[in-house]
């Protein structure tokens, strides 16, 4: 038995390789990871960048919380089973027509895992639709 993802969706993981959209955030939660995001950016004075924006989770609460985010972890675990370990967290900020963009790439090339079995939780704080140039 799953404790988030429907079976349809654990399906759908292992036959595409993602799934989505799985919601696990409340606008709350959503609202205050954007608020101490921009205002570490205002106190820095630029947009967030290495090393801060690598291993966010090890500088700022609000990224380590979710990390550990209950649903984020059900999800997962209903892929890959309750052995679970964050070995990477990073910010991607895209600001709405801004020209930075992330290459198309596998995560797994740069991780050197062995066996390479690993699950990407990619959550968007803002909207991330095909206008936006999507995942």
């Amino acid at each position: 038995m799953t404790k988030l993802l429907s079976q349809e969706q654990v399906n759908q993981y292992r036959n595409s390789g993602f799934v989505s959209p799985v919601d696990v955030l409340d606008q709350d939660e959503i609202d205050q990871c954007l608020s101490e995001l921009e205002s570490f950016e205002r106190e820095v004075g630029k947009p967030i960048d290495f090393p801060h924006k690598s291993r966010c989770h090890q500088l700022f609460s609000w990224a380590d919380n979710l990390v550990h985010h209950p649903k984020i972890l059900d999800a997962v675990e209903d892929v890959i089973g309750p052995d679970i370990l964050c070995y990477h967290a990073t910010l991607w900020v895209k600001p709405a027509k801004s020209n930075s963009f992330v290459r198309w790439h596998q995560d797994g090339t740069y991780f050197f895992l062995y066996p390479a079995k690993h699950i990407t939780a990619w959550v968007a704080l803002t909207v991330s639709d095909e206008e936006a140039g999507c995942m």
